[in-house]
């Protein structure tokens, strides 16, 4: 299917290619803010150490919070898909972490579908 509108001109096109121009850094630098966000909350609103289970699921949700806006911009938001925007590494590491959520989720709901039938 061919689009007719010039691609460059799309105000979507041109909000995904900006988020996917971001530089590395600054990302890294917003995941290190997180982090400590949540220690600071953990440590002196919960009045505990951060545990093992806390920082697993701190690493998840920064995964999710990186690779959920880039599947996005790269897949929904381009027009058409700007792949070659996108590092061979965040390619495969966002695609494996998709992938990695959906089996999770397909195991998790036929182990309770398992489960609760009898």
């Amino acid at each position: 299917m061919i689009i007719q509108n010039s691609p460059q001109g799309d105000l979507l096109n041109r909000i995904g290619q900006a988020f996917l121009r971001v530089d590395t850094r600054w990302i890294f630098v917003g995941a290190l803010l997180f982090v400590g966000m949540f220690w600071l909350v953990v440590k002196y609103k919960k009045q505990r150490d951060m545990s093992r289970d806390d920082a697993m699921s701190l690493g998840l949700t920064v995964l999710q919070l990186y690779s959920a806006p880039v599947l996005f911009s790269m897949l929904v938001l381009t027009q058409p898909p700007a792949v070659d925007l996108v590092s061979n590494v965040q390619r495969q590491g966002a695609g494996l972490l998709a992938f990695i959520f959906l089996v999770a989720g397909v195991f998790i709901q036929i182990k309770k579908l398992w489960t609760t039938s009898g």
